[in-house]
């Protein structure tokens, strides 16, 4: 990307003055609350949850009137994961605990019934005797394992347990839950420290799980035509995917991870959709897949391009935006010095965010792929507000949204200073 002239940069600032009036706050909302109800069931992998907010996302670019690459906005793909869509049963000493609250299940979990006593693991694996957990479920109490070393062995000996009846991970702080691509040989529960009374306890455990070997699922792409450089892209991406649902009773709706982000995409689609806002350059919208599952869609993508790598000036990957008390992190800031400096001094003259944040190389969303395969990319996060993070408690409700206007615009802008150079 050419060496920018620091008049442009100015003339940029300038430009899209106050270009956000509320409209975009109020269709963000909108769009965070829909894709977090419960029709959308988490955007997750059971009961096509994540097709079901592709499908919305596919209408909200035909409603702006977004261009597509064939006949309708999807790259389809398929990929492994292991789900929970039925039975979740757990009882400690004749207590049911409640899913999400007191104990998630390990993503990795094998299905099945089981019912045994438990053995309480607080030492190294080296120095337990042989077979003395067998038909027991296996407690590992990781608070009580000083040292990296015993915490890496630990980890290492759990992925192979022998003939432990299962798993028990007893977490001190909270609860977080993650996707998994390959299913254990037994269950593994993870239960919260304070909702675990009695290191002798009997458990019983009904779970069933439900490994797709190929869960079809698409990536949503529209684009808006250059009027300058239609042959060349700016990008905009967001994954929709999120956790899903876990057992037939736990949603983890995702407001801000990341609903929020597909809602600043969705705004970005319709403020350069209009006739009077046409970039110079192409623009290209992206809603990944498979995020949760490992950057999935994102990779995918970088493999079977719609359009070419070598036709993207820069991408923009938008992912937890709905905070921003403490300002914005972003990545591959310390790769590419001459705009993270642009998109600084752009909020220090405008005053959008309390302060931008850098940061180097990190595989933390769908900028990743397309960074490694040399495509300039930027992944903006917001810091501060909710603690809310890939638990049940990351809801519309109690989403903030502090800085959203602020956002948009400083992302409009960034978006002026990147588009008027060719």
């Amino acid at each position: 990307m050419q060496i920018r002239i620091l008049s442009l940069l100015f003339f940029s600032i300038f430009y899209c003055n106050n270009l956000c009036n509320g409209q975009q706050l109020e269709y963000a909302q909108k769009v965070i609350n829909k894709l977090c109800s419960n029709e959308f069931e988490g955007r997750g992998y059971v009961n096509l949850g994540d097709r079901l907010a592709a499908n919305y996302i596919s209408s909200q670019f035909e409603l702006n009137g977004l261009q597509k690459f064939g006949e309708n906005y999807f790259q389809f793909f398929d990929f492994s994961v292991n789900t929970f869509p039925g039975t979740m049963d757990l009882i400690v000493d004749g207590k049911e605990l409640y899913p999400g609250v007191d104990y998630l299940i390990h993503p990795a979990s094998k299905g099945g019934r089981c019912k045994a006593t438990c053995i309480i693991v607080r030492k190294p694996p080296g120095d337990l005797k042989k077979n003395e957990h067998k038909g027991k479920w296996l407690v590992v109490d990781k608070s009580k394992l000083d040292s990296k070393d015993d915490k890496r062995k630990m980890d290492t000996w759990l992925s192979n347990p022998g003939n432990a009846e299962g798993v028990i991970v007893l977490e001190e702080k909270k609860l977080t839950w993650h996707v998994s691509r390959e299913v254990k040989k037994y269950p593994i529960v993870v239960i919260l420290q304070d909702s675990w009374n009695n290191d002798d306890a009997e458990v019983e455990l009904k779970l069933k799980n439900k490994f797709e070997k190929k869960h079809h699922v698409p990536n949503v792409l529209g684009y808006v035509k250059g009027s300058k450089f239609p042959e060349k892209y700016i990008v905009f991406s967001a994954h929709y995917d999120h956790l899903g649902r876990m057992g037939q009773e736990t949603i983890f709706p995702g407001a801000n991870d990341n609903a929020s982000g597909v809602s600043m995409l969705l705004n970005m689609a319709r403020h350069f959709a209009q006739a009077d806002n046409q970039p110079e350059h192409s623009i290209l919208f992206i809603a990944f897949a498979g995020e949760e599952a490992g950057l999935v869609g994102s990779a995918y993508y970088t493999q079977h391009p719609i359009v070419e790598l070598e036709k993207m000036s820069f991408l923009i990957n938008l992912d937890l935006l709905g905070t921003g008390d403490e300002g914005m992190m972003v990545v591959n800031g310390k790769i590419h010095q001459e705009e993270f400096e642009a998109i600084k001094t752009i909020n220090d003259e405008k005053k959008y965010l309390p302060i931008i944040k850098s940061r180097g190389k990190a595989a933390n969303s769908d900028h990743y792929y397309f960074s490694e395969k040399g495509v300039p990319s930027f992944f903006f996060y917001t810091l501060g507000g909710i603690e809310a993070y890939h638990d049940v408690n990351d809801i519309a409700d109690t989403l903030p949204l502090t800085e959203y206007e602020d956002l948009f615009n400083l992302i409009l802008d960034f978006h002026r200073y990147l588009d008027i150079v060719e």
